[in-house]
């Protein structure tokens, strides 16, 4: 029954029992009668935890100059010279 519903979840839903995988395996540690302490999870934890990572040496973060073109002022000081537009003739017929 239990490999029937195994086979079942990876077909239907790989991920979780990827999720479900340490549960399953204390369940099968039950299972086979073994009863596994609370010393023996922290060494077992302890054993495939990831190693910490070296710290690279702190140096002093150098900045790049950066140089900007005032494109959007010179455009915006051009239109605000100019007059607004001539208004289309318009003749009144009386």
């Amino acid at each position: 029954m239990l490999a029937a519903l195994a086979a079942f979840a990876v077909v239907v839903a790989p991920g979780a029992l990827l999720a479900l995988a340490p549960t399953l395996l204390l369940f099968g540690t039950l299972l086979a009668g073994a009863m596994p302490g609370e010393e023996l999870l922290h060494r077992l934890r302890a054993r495939f935890a990831p190693r910490a990572r070296r710290r690279r040496p702190a140096r002093p973060r150098t900045y790049r100059a950066v140089h900007l073109r005032r494109v959007g002022r010179l455009i915006a000081a051009a239109l605000a010279v100019r007059p607004p537009p001539a208004a289309p003739a318009t003749v009144v017929a009386s």
